[in-house]
């Protein structure tokens, strides 16, 4: 599929310093003129005051467009109606483009010359003013160009659009805001770089960020070895999807001895790729398929697991990889007893999904009488970040009395983060750390 030469733009950065509060310990708000916003309400501000309009739009205005303008190509069967609300329940892969490109090509043929708003205005229920002005500010070319990227593995490939759209008379461009410590994910990066490529202005907000934080981040844009490596991750991940989701169907039905029977034959993997192969039939032939599977069935599931077994070692050696960063991380930033070297740890231990390491020094952090009164107050709030979710975890008095405070012990017992368990104290204005719990829930004393 060809589309328009457009110029590749270069990624734009936009540098603003303004005074921070948090909210309930939870959420930053920037002061603009006498008052305080959250970060992209922040910037829809200041874009104002330059003479610009801006609205948020990040993923959403981007689905709409995939939705509205391939209505008919995305139908998996005559009786399905795909819309926003549904089209995140069926399967869009590589592998569903692959089947359907003739077809999903002549329509992108046929966009070409086509009113862009005007199919949305015939396809989308509910007005929306948001599409329309996307499709009214670009050329048809630079709208397709994008769509067609998701639409080669939509559900790998739906998100990382920067979050408002920004536009006046004369210019148009999207915004991406990072504050802060916000960093930009892998995912983000490369969906700027496919608006990029298709002539589409993509710009950086940083607010609060030093100079050397653009240089970092050019460092990340363009670089084929990493987007090629992505693409095959983003496969995998889409593959495991799909197997996922069928698994919980035939659970839903009652139907799960079949892999017990399954796995006495075949590994793992192949495993996977038989509930990938019958993924797109209707479930009385699903049942049949597991009851009696044709030999090309069971190839093609051997075929599909070897090739995902393959991508899974991709995948693991990116993670073996960045963990091995963080880990390092660790060792060097331990070196060092300062502020800095502890908000490091606590950084890259959650990014290693190692709550117990973090929660140990964040209390650290907190009783630390080296550090300033600003610098402890940095670990409160992370701490408060720890047990925002009230839903992720249950607290379970015990006989146990505080040390600091004289109030009562309670043990925090988190149903995810490797379900660890640990003593805190009730009162929420002390912060004393027990430590975590090895033992069984059930013995411990209940007042």
């Amino acid at each position: 599929m060809k589309f328009k030469e457009h110029e590749r733009k270069d990624i734009s950065f936009i540098f603003v310093s303004a005074p921070c509060q948090m909210k309930n310990y939870l959420q930053p708000l920037f002061e603009f003129n006498g008052e305080y916003y959250h970060t992209e309400k922040f910037a829809i501000e200041y874009f104002k005051s330059k003479g610009y309009d801006a609205f948020f739009c990040e993923n959403e205005v981007w689905i709409k467009l995939f939705v509205c303008l391939l209505n008919d190509e995305l139908k998996r069967n005559p009786n399905h109606k795909p819309d926003i609300k549904n089209i995140n329940e069926y399967l869009y892969d590589d592998e569903f483009f692959k089947n359907n490109e003739k077809k999903i090509t002549e329509r992108f043929n046929n966009l070409k010359n086509l009113n862009l708003a005007g199919e949305v205005r015939d396809n989308l229920p509910e007005y929306d003013y948001k599409v329309i002005e996307i499709c009214n500010r670009f050329e048809n070319d630079q709208i397709l160009q994008v769509l067609f990227h998701m639409v080669q593995n939509f559900n790998a490939r739906k998100r990382g659009f920067p979050d408002l759209f920004v536009f006046n008379e004369n210019e148009s461009f999207f915004s991406e805001i990072k504050a802060n410590s916000d960093s930009l994910s892998y995912v983000q990066v490369k969906k700027h770089e496919v608006l990029l490529k298709a002539g589409i202005q993509v710009g950086l907000f940083a607010i609060n960020k030093r100079k050397s934080w653009q240089k970092r981040a050019e460092k990340r844009y363009f670089n084929d070895a990493v987007f090629r490596r992505g693409n095959l991750i983003d496969m995998y991940d889409s593959k495991i999807y799909a197997a996922n989701k069928v698994y919980d169907q035939l659970l839903d039905e009652n139907i799960e001895e079949f892999k017990r029977d399954f796995l006495n034959h075949h590994d793992f993997d192949t495993f996977l790729g038989f509930l990938i192969a019958i993924e797109e039939l209707p479930f009385n032939q699903k049942v049949k398929s597991i009851n009696s599977p044709s030999k090309k069935l069971i190839e093609d599931s051997i075929e599909m697991g070897l090739k995902l077994k393959r991508l899974r070692i991709l995948k693991e050696g990116r993670i073996l990889e960045n963990k091995k960063k963080y880990h390092d991380a660790i060792k060097e930033y331990s070196k060092v007893d300062s502020f800095k070297s502890y908000k490091r740890i606590i950084y890259c231990y959650r990014a290693l999904n190692d709550y117990e390491n973090e929660l140990n020094y964040i209390y650290n952090g907190i009783n630390n009488s080296n550090f300033k009164k600003n610098d402890i107050g940095f670990f409160k709030r992370r701490l408060k970040r720890f047990f925002k979710n009230k839903n992720d975890y249950t607290k379970i008095k015990t006989s146990k009395i505080c040390p600091y405070c004289g109030s009562t012990v309670v043990l925090n017992v988190f149903k995810s983060r490797n379900k660890i368990k640990f003593f805190t104290c009730e009162n929420e204005k002390c912060y004393w750390y027990g430590g975590v719990y090895k033992g069984n829930v059930n013995e411990i004393q209940n007042l």
